[in-house]
């Protein structure tokens, strides 16, 4: 069982000489480093060997993509095997590219997928993000599964992701895949409403030194010192660390404050022999953050307040990784990876200092294995298996208390997927189930039919009909909720059971990709989603007033999604999306969490001179479940390279108007509304 004080030196006050300490060892270290290899690198050339690619001449090549080289990008997160297309891929993917990441001027792994279409990205505050696809919107997300380098980072505590504790070095990302719909075959339950996989770059690609920095009015200070390496012939590294601090939102309020700091290191190294057939791969992180000041209200039952200030947030963990790819023919491949993830959730204490309101930490040990393999000429099968283990352990507070106060839960689970060419390169169809057995929901089955169609080599029509399933959070099972007061000493609790069941979709889908020019390509999906099962409350007591999660809500979700990416010439991109949604729910009827119309058009233009002018417009309808009008966004971003391995860039985002909310966080630890602010800030990024 873990230890809650088990991250005591992330507390506040103990970051700065330490992380200050931290930097400069890096930076001699790499100093040290660059000088071996230039002693080193006197010998006899290896024509055999391919040269490593700098991260410069990676982003270089990257800039010079074609839409038919994006169409041709390869794709893990839809069907788990190796070698798909994103144009062939049965589902409604978008795939973010280092360019992607680099010419938007976004400085959180959320706020990129602004980019997505049908994904509503709302900031409640500086530091909270809601994120969702298709509707439902919420603070904690429980049906969004999101990872990173195939870690899962959706936390089984409170069904969701701490989106504040989950960064790496943006230089450093390969891509973002972004699937709206559910994934849960290929990766389990609670990937219902959709999967986001963040990938960064091997160790090889990522060699020499790069430092960056920068800051503004709201993005506050940050850096990053990052250094590649050769430990031996095929084994590479990198080692990285970076921190930032971010400034309050304005809410208006002055006893109100979001401000926090964040820092993280880490390193990875990846092994690959001259053969080909291995590579073995070693990542681990460390991180904190902190948040201080007057930052949440909570009930306070004896004094009958609906409101009682909560200084301080802490959030910290680590977790490590390892996997090996080994390849046994040309489309025949296994894979085993393990990770060991540690994640600490505290808020403290109110302004006097009295109790804990809640300190939550897990330990997660995942192993998954898989197989993939061409069966013969029209069959190519993936199947895995998978075993997790989380260790809970509660520190009570005033407003959660949780019964047990420690758990350990159990999950095995095992999926297979087989894809039959009917009509070579025009037809095919994929069949696959997931099984899995659970501690808190027992046995649950997920399968899945997706089909495509080619009619010709640039027009692609797919569907897919499949089965998903949220399994309740340990939250849900285990912890009574101080929702409100009614009176001096009179709680009214919320209270946890144990015999929920597994939330259910049934989810229809269809799309068509085209690419008829060179210059132009077009994307469109169309979905409804039937839910059953949902989990909200009933009222089991009017005196005292009490109530009790239940299985006791259905809904249901219709919309269609469009991207549309133009080429006129070489130096110019533009790629715009639309998304329209209906939602209904027996909670409310027509569901208000989400905005019905968003769209958003995105342009990067190479100028003269090493100059590239970035600009992107966001609109979003109003959510009416918070009376939050409708928003329209302008960011705009000049980068100059005034040599090769420098560059430069300044940027500002939220510019047509002082602020604007674009969400609103529901629960009972609601401080105050945030508002999105203008915001401006410079970036320097040098390689070496």
């Amino acid at each position: 069982m873990m230890h809650v004080a088990g991250l005591a030196g992330f507390e506040r006050g103990s970051l700065t000489p330490a992380w200050c300490a931290l930097l400069a060892l890096l930076l001699l270290s790499s100093a040290g480093s660059v000088r071996g290899g230039e002693a080193d690198a006197p010998g006899p050339a290896q024509p055999d060997k391919a040269p490593v690619t700098s991260a410069v001449s990676l982003e270089d090549d990257l800039t010079k993509l074609t839409l038919e080289d994006l169409t041709e990008m390869e794709v893990t997160s839809v069907s788990r095997r190796p070698g798909q297309k994103l144009f062939d891929a049965p589902a409604a993917v978008t795939v973010l590219t280092p360019e992607d990441i680099r010419r938007t001027g976004h400085q959180h792994l959320p706020e990129l997928l602004r980019l997505v279409p049908g994904m509503h990205i709302g900031r409640s505050n500086a530091m909270r993000w809601a994120v969702t696809a298709r509707g439902f919107s919420d603070t904690f997300n429980p049906a969004m599964l999101a990872q990173i380098d195939g870690r899962t980072i959706y936390s089984p505590f409170f069904a969701g992701v701490f989106w504040i504790a989950q960064d790496t070095v943006l230089e450093d990302l390969e891509r973002v895949e972004a699937i709206r719909g559910p994934g849960a075959t290929q990766w389990g339950a609670n990937a219902v409403n959709g999967i986001i996989s963040y990938t960064t770059k091997s160790a090889q690609d990522t060699q020499g030194l790069l430092v960056s920095g920068g800051g503004g009015n709201t993005e506050g200070g940050f850096g990053t010192v990052r250094f590649g390496g050769k430990a031996a012939e095929d084994l590479h590294y990198r080692v990285y660390a970076k921190i930032q601090e971010h400034a309050s939102f304005d809410t208006g309020d002055p006893d109100y404050s979001d401000d926090w700091q964040r820092w993280q290191t880490g390193a990875r190294f990846d092994w690959a022999p001259r053969d080909g057939a291995d590579t073995v791969t070693w990542q681990g992180d460390v991180y904190g953050v902190e948040r201080a000041g007057s930052s949440l209200r909570a009930p306070n039952a004896a004094a009958g307040t609906d409101g009682e200030d909560i200084d301080d947030e802490h959030y910290g963990g680590y977790n490590a990784l390892a996997r090996w790819t080994h390849k046994l023919g040309e489309e025949n491949q296994t894979q085993v990876q393990v990770y060991y993830d540690y994640f600490q959730a505290k808020a403290p204490h109110n302004e006097e200092g009295r109790g804990s309101v809640l300190r939550a930490a897990h330990g997660t040990i995942d192993l998954d294995f898989q197989h993939s393999l061409r069966l013969d000429a029209r069959q190519r099968l993936v199947y895995g298996l998978n075993y997790r283990t989380v260790d809970l352990e509660i520190q009570n507070g005033w407003i959660v208390d949780f019964d047990p106060s420690g758990r350990r839960t159990h999950a095995i689970s095992g999926f297979i997927q087989d894809t039959i060419t009917a009509i070579p390169d025009k037809l095919d169809f994929t069949v696959g189930a997931k099984l899995e057995h659970n501690s808190i929901s027992n046995f649950e089955y997920q399968p899945s039919l997706k089909a495509t169609l080619a009619p010709h080599k640039d027009h692609l029509l797919w569907g897919s009909v499949s089965r998903a399933v949220r399994v309740p959070s340990l939250f849900e099972n285990d912890a009574t909720l101080l929702v409100g007061v009614a009176a001096p000493g009179v709680p009214v609790p919320a209270l946890p059971n144990r015999a929920l069941e597994p939330e259910e979709l049934w989810a229809f889908e269809a799309g068509y990709r085209t690419h008829p020019y060179s210059w132009f390509s077009l994307y469109l999906a169309a979905f409804h989603n039937r839910y059953d099962d949902l989990i909200g409350t009933r009222l089991i007591s009017a005196l005292p007033p009490a109530f009790k999660l239940v299985n006791n809500e259905r809904a249901h979700s219709s919309g269609v999604e469009l991207t549309a990416t133009f080429q006129p010439f070489d130096p110019w991109r533009l790629t715009a999306t639309y998304s329209h949604l209906d939602a209904w729910s027996t909670e409310s009827g027509s569901d208000d969490s989400a905005p019905r119309h968003q769209f958003h058009v995105r342009s990067y233009l190479d100028l003269p001179h090493d100059l590239e002018l970035n600009a992107a417009l966001y609109h979003a309808g109003s959510v009416q479940r918070f009376k939050i009008p409708e928003y329209w966004r302008a960011d705009l971003g000049i980068v100059w390279r005034p040599v090769k391995d420098l560059e430069l860039s300044v940027w500002g985002q939220n510019l047509l108007e002082d602020e604007h909310e674009e969400f609103r966080d529901d629960g009972i630890a609601t401080r105050s509304r945030g508002r999105v602010p203008r915001s401006v800030y410079a970036k320097l990024v040098w390689r070496w």
